[in-house]
């Protein structure tokens, strides 16, 4: 689903676009969500350019693959932009370039490097930064009528249940099966997905499943996604305690 112009504080020829930011825009959209482009870190996406110059990197899909074919080689130690530009890397102003481009539908969403990133970083739901307003205004402008805002939400497990309903799945092929999944893996901060084992790392309380109950259940009905249970309460806490043989 792609962004609406009219919705986001992004300027139009931003979003229109299908090449990759230059420096002035990547200053436009933080300035768009209200973040100051005097921070000492701004200048690291120069040292960003400046390494896709040397790199010849002109297209978006150039990017991300120099980003999965040098950043993540799993048989290098050295982080190769940590090594050759340690402040930009610190600040993880490469992966903040790709978040904004993934944002604007420029290049695919990939479901590893945003659930590392975002999902399940606590740090980036914790404090304001530009790749949590990114991936929070992208769920709210594409996501279907009648989810609620990510703002409405108090549980930060449920946040991230929802985000990654919208993020990775189209909503007509959703099943029961899926939801169930997702929920499994946002109260596990991810541990389910990435391992198969359901391990619960943060506690999920009786006030966060009555707020999916009051806020998230009645959607996902109405969707036909999930059918309507009598006993919501009670499913939810079998899936987080499951009995014990």
């Amino acid at each position: 689903m792609a962004l609406k112009v009219m919705d986001t504080p992004l300027v139009p020829f931003i979003l229109r676009k299908g090449g990759l930011f230059t420096y002035d825009e990547v200053l436009q959209v933080r300035d768009g969500y209200g973040f100051s482009s005097k921070s000492t870190h701004i200048s690291a996406f120069k040292t960003l350019f400046k390494y896709f110059e040397t790199k010849e990197i002109e297209t978006p899909t150039q990017a991300w693959l120099l980003y999965e074919n040098e950043q993540k080689q799993v048989d290098k130690e050295v982080d190769v932009f940590l090594t050759l530009h340690p402040f930009a890397s610190n600040h993880k102003v490469f992966e903040t370039y790709l978040i904004m481009l993934m944002a604007c539908s420029r290049i695919p969403k990939d479901r590893d490097f945003i659930s590392d990133l975002f999902i399940h970083d606590n740090n980036q739901w914790k404090n304001h930064g530009i790749i949590k307003a990114l991936m929070e205004d992208y769920y709210n402008l594409t996501k279907p009528d009648g989810f609620p805002k990510l703002d409405e939400l108090i549980n930060t497990t449920n946040r991230k249940f929802l985000f990654s309903l919208n993020a990775f799945y189209k909503i007509n092929d959703l099943t029961e099966e899926t939801i169930v999944k997702e929920f499994l893996n946002a109260v596990s901060a991810d541990t389910h997905r990435k391992t198969g084992v359901f391990k619960r790392k943060n506690p999920y309380h009786k006030h966060d499943i009555l707020e999916f109950i009051d806020k998230i259940y009645p959607v996902l009905v109405k969707i036909g996604a999930k059918e309507h249970k009598d006993n919501i309460f009670h499913f939810l806490r079998s899936l987080i305690f499951p009995l014990k043989n």
